[in-house]
C-alpha cells in the first residue's frame, strides 16, 4: 500500500543531493514542492511504498546537511531566525525598557513627527516603489523586526494620546471596512491588469497584503480600534485562552509539524477549486487551535508544579517589577 507524505528537508541544494541521501530506498518516489531559502525548509511530497524505512526518512528531514551540528542548532530557533515573529518578539521584549524610555522622552508633537517619518520610510515608500520590485519588504533595509518596532511605537502613541481613528467604534469600523475593501479590490485589479503590472515589475496578486503596506497598516489600526472600543470587561476564560496562543503559534509553525499538519493531515491543497475549501481551512484551523491550546495548557500545568516551585516566586516577582519599571 502506497502512502503520500510531505516532509521538510534543510540545506538541500538540488534534487541530486536528495537522491544521494535516499540512495537504496526502494519504493520511494518524490516531487519538489518548494525550494528552501534563508533558513526555510525545502518541501517535498514523498510517495512511499511498503518497503521504505519511515524512521530513516524522518531522520533525514531533521538531521540532513550537518549531522549533530544541525541537530544542536535546532534548539536555538530564535537565534537562527526560523520563526520571524518569535525572534522579533523576544528582541522587542528585551528592548522594551529602552523603547519605553525613548517614548517617554518625546512630547506628543515630536512623537507624531517621528511616526510620520518612520511610516513614510517603511510603509508609504515601499508601497509606492515596491511595485517595481514585486515586494514591499525589500527596500531601505526593511525587515520584520524593524516593522514590529514601528508597530510598537504606533501602539504606544494610541495608548498615550487620543487618536481619531481609534477613538470611536464608528471611526474604527469605517477605517477597517475601507481598508479591507481596498485589499480585496487590489487582488482583482492586479489580476485583471496583470500584463500592465508585470511590465512594472509586479506579478504578485497579493502585493498589498504584507504587513507594511499602507492599506494593511490602516486595517491593523482600525481593527485595533474596534477591540479597544469593545466593552468586554474582565473575562477569565479569555485570559485563559490568550495564555496559550503563543504556544499554539510555536507548535503549528514548526517546520516539521507544519508540513505534516497541512500536507498530511489537512491536505487542503487537494481541495483547491472545491466550494468547500474555505470551510475545510477554517475547520482545520479550529482543530489545530484547540489541539495546540490543550497541549499548551498541559505545559502550563507541568510548569506550575515544577519550574515555579524551583524558583523563589517572591524574589522573581520583584525582579520582574524592576525590569518593567525601567524606562519609566
Amino acid at each position: 500500500m502506497r502512502e503520500d507524505k510531505v516532509l521538510s528537508f534543510y540545506n538541500l541544494k538540488d534534487e541530486e543531493e536528495l537522491e544521494e541521501q535516499m540512495d537504496g530506498m526502494e519504493g520511494l518516489e518524490y516531487e519538489k514542492l518548494s525550494t528552501g531559502a534563508d533558513g526555510e525548509a525545502a518541501v517535498y511530497r514523498l510517495y512511499i511504498g511498503d518497503k521504505v524505512d519511515i524512521v530513516r526518512l524522518v531522520n533525514i528531514g531533521i538531521f540532513q546537511g550537518g549531522g549533530l551540528r544541525d541537530a544542536f542548532l535546532r534548539f536555538f530557533p530564535v537565534t537562527l531566525n526560523w520563526y520571524w515573529f518569535m525572534t522579533a518578539y523576544v528582541i522587542i521584549y528585551l528592548l522594551t525598557p529602552y523603547l519605553n524610555a525613548f517614548v517617554y522622552a518625546m512630547n506628543q508633537e515630536t512623537y507624531k513627527k517621528f511616526l510620520i517619518t518612520v511610516l513614510a520610510l517603511y510603509s508609504v515608500m515601499p508601497t509606492v516603489f515596491g511595485v517595481f520590485y514585486n515586494s514591499t519588504e525589500t527596500l531601505l533595509y526593511y525587515n520584520r523586526l524593524i516593522w514590529l518596532i514601528v508597530v510598537y511605537f504606533i501602539g504606544a502613541y494610541v495608548r498615550l494620546y487620543h487618536d481619531p481613528v481609534t477613538e470611536t467604534m464608528k471611526a474604527s469600523a469605517t477605517v477597517s471596512a475601507a481598508s479591507f475593501g481596498m485589499l480585496a479590490a487590489s487582488i482583482l485589479v492586479i489580476e485583471k491588469f496583470s500584463e500592465f503590472f508585470s511590465r512594472l515589475g509586479t506579478s504578485e496578486v497579493a502585493y498589498f497584503w504584507p504587513p507594511n503596506t499602507v492599506p494593511m497598516i490602516c486595517l491593523s489600526i482600525g481593527v485595533f480600534g474596534i477591540f479597544k472600543n469593545l466593552k468586554i470587561g474582565y473575562r477569565p476564560w479569555i485570559n485563559k485562552i490568550a495564555s496559550a496562543t503563543l504556544g499554539i503559534y510555536l507548535l503549528h509553525d514548526s517546520s516539521l509539524l507544519a508540513s505534516w499538519i497541512w500536507g498530511t493531515m489537512a491536505q487542503c491543497a487537494n481541495y483547491y477549486g472545491s466550494p468547500f475549501l474555505v470551510v475545510r481551512i477554517l475547520g482545520v484551523s479550529v482543530i489545530i487551535f484547540l489541539m495546540g491550546m490543550a497541549i499548551d495548557w498541559f505545559r502550563q500545568m507541568l510548569e506550575k508544579y515544577t519550574l515555579k516551585k524551583a524558583l523563589d516566586s517572591e524574589r522573581f516577582a520583584i525582579m520582574l517589577r524592576t525590569v518593567k519599571g525601567w524606562g519609566k
